[in-house]
């Protein structure tokens, strides 16, 4: 008996159950309420899709609860953004696994597979891409940076950062791109100092660039002497290439080559050296400091180019024993009467009868003293394809010229250029035949003693 109650109630339960299905989307199938509520039994999966593509799903209708998986394809030229139910994203997978719990309708939604590329402009130089503006995902565009006058191109920034130095420089674009040239001058600032002039080749040039610096002394009073940079030292060299990284400020120095006559005496100049007498800035009938001038005897005055005679004071018997007859600056009887005078008065001195004033001949203390090497500093030098001393004071810095204006025996100018021979006037006091006279080459600086009659330059002095 319970076995048949059993059977009963599980034949009413099918019936039940058989006879009021209602659909997962809430349709009725015609049959008569039992007056029982039951769940849906299937779910309807639809799929739609936006411009640029399609949608697919795996499965139409579902039990509750199931898994379909969703695919969605798009167009050349478009991408996959995302799946939406009712406007609300629900994933951005493709394909998708979606699990099915009520009838639900899908939409694949696709964009432009396009990213923007803008350049960005920026001092010194223009830029040139081979496409701009929305360009298709993955394409290869080419930017090439083109500096102007003065500029130098340093690197590339892309969405803010720096990406590349190199120029062309080509970006596969994967994202929206701003990119812009870096780009870089050098200020280039050249100075002087007194006695010259100095140019550069470019005043404004970019990173790397060489420039070219020039140097003119004013005139032949002047010597460049080197480049400074912050006061150090990059060159000596009159004509100046340099390779510019950064600002520079340059400055040419000059100093004096033979310096500007610090007084007249007369009307011819003297520099100042800081001794005890002011010597001429260039030798007795010159008109420029590195002129020979004029050659004299000792103890004469007149400018001559003919030594084959003896000199005023003296004479020489060549037609008996060739002896000598001194008449004025003696000390040796031998040679006559002697008056002992040793230095040349005013009126047989070469140097004060042609330029007058307080001019006259250096006494072989005073060129001892410009000899000395505490005083002066003798540089072997060429002024205007004149080779000779420059003489620099060691206490005022002043200068003369000395050139190696050689000398006159007979009729022949010997050793010019090689070295220099100027009276001083003093009588060698050992011999009375010769005086004193002040000797150099390019390797010595002396004193010695010659014949009164050669001829000599005179380099004058004043108090």
């Amino acid at each position: 008996m319970k076995q048949l109650k059993h059977y009963s109630y599980l034949m009413a339960l099918m019936f039940i159950l058989a006879g009021g299905i209602i659909s997962c989307a809430g349709e009725e199938d015609g049959s008569k309420d039992t007056g029982l509520t039951t769940e849906p039994t299937t779910c309807r999966v639809s799929v739609s899709s936006g411009e640029g593509g399609t949608a697919t799903t795996s499965e139409t209708e579902v039990m509750p609860g199931w898994e379909v998986i969703l695919t969605a394809t798009p167009e050349t030229t478009y991408r996959f953004v995302n799946w939406t139910v009712s406007g609300n994203e629900v994933s951005k997978e493709n394909p998708y696994r979606a699990i099915v719990k009520t009838s639900t309708q899908f939409r694949a939604n696709f964009e432009k597979d396009n990213y923007k590329v803008s350049v960005k402009e920026a001092e010194g130089g223009s830029v040139k891409a081979s496409q701009k503006g929305d360009v298709l995902n993955g394409t290869k565009v080419t930017f090439t940076a083109t500096p102007q006058e003065g500029f130098s191109f340093i690197s590339w920034i892309v969405n803010g950062n720096e990406a590349s130095k190199e120029n062309p420089y080509t970006i596969t674009i994967t994202e929206n791109t701003e990119v812009q040239a870096s780009f870089i001058t050098h200020k280039v600032t050249v100075t002087a100092s007194e006695g010259g002039t100095a140019k550069a080749s470019k005043t404004q040039v970019g990173h790397n660039a060489q420039v070219t610096f020039t140097a003119t002394p004013q005139d032949d009073y002047y010597l460049f002497v080197n480049w400074t940079v912050n006061g150090e030292e990059v060159s000596k060299e009159t004509t100046y290439t340099a390779t510019i990284t950064e600002d520079i400020e340059i400055k040419a120095n000059f100093a004096l080559n033979i310096s500007l006559p610090t007084g007249i005496e007369n009307g011819k100049g003297y520099v100042d050296l800081g001794l005890s007498v002011k010597w001429a800035s260039c030798n007795v009938g010159a008109n420029s400091h590195e002129e020979y001038g004029y050659n004299f005897s000792w103890g004469e005055f007149q400018n001559r180019e003919d030594f084959s005679y003896y000199n005023e004071y003296v004479s020489l018997d060549v037609f008996g024993d060739f002896s000598y007859d001194i008449w004025k600056y003696n000390t040796d009887s031998k040679y006559g009467t002697v008056d002992n005078k040793t230095t040349l008065e005013l009126k047989d001195d070469a140097a004060h009868h042609n330029w007058g004033g307080n001019w006259r001949m250096p006494t072989k203390a005073e060129q001892d003293e410009l000899r000395n090497s505490s005083n002066c500093t003798w540089t072997w030098t060429t002024q205007n394809g004149v080779k000779g001393y420059k003489v620099t004071s060691k206490k005022n810095g002043n200068s003369i010229f000395l050139p190696a204006a050689g000398y006159r025996s007979n009729s022949d100018l010997s050793n010019a250029g090689c070295n220099g021979y100027y009276w001083s006037s003093s009588l060698n006091t050992s011999d009375s035949l010769s005086a004193y006279y002040l000797s150099f080459n390019s390797g010595i600086v002396d004193w010695s003693y010659r014949y009164r009659c050669e001829g000599l330059s005179v380099r004058a002095v004043c108090p």
